[in-house]
């Protein structure tokens, strides 16, 4: 139908093998995506201020946050998101516990 003929068009805009249109807002997508990423155990590197959504996943999916240090605006006073570095620094660490996969990387933006 029109809306599988969207969502390949999508796909093809954004470089991506398949796109999914979420209804609901962010939350089911986030939720959709730990779920079906992670196993319980896994570790999900995320930032501190992500969307609470990503929180509530972690605990549905039994996962062990890994925290990704965000960028600080010392100008505006705001959180940023996080860095290449910061996800880089962050799958060490869940490394270092004996890690050797992480279940996933939740990067969300706007940051809350």
């Amino acid at each position: 139908g029109v809306i599988k003929q969207a969502q390949d068009l999508a796909a093809v805009a954004f470089g991506a093998d398949r796109s999914w249109f979420l209804v609901n807002g962010s939350t089911c997508g986030i939720h959709a995506a730990v779920l079906a990423t992670c196993k319980p155990g896994d570790p999900v590197v995320l930032a501190r201020n992500c969307h609470q959504s990503a929180f509530m996943a972690c605990i549905l999916a039994g996962v062990e946050p890994v925290y990704a240090e965000v960028e600080l605006d010392s100008v505006l006073g705001v959180a940023h998101n996080i860095t290449a570095r910061a996800v880089q620094v962050a799958l060490e660490r869940a490394s270092e516990k004996g890690r050797k996969q992480v279940g996933a990387v939740v990067v969300v933006s706007p940051t809350y």
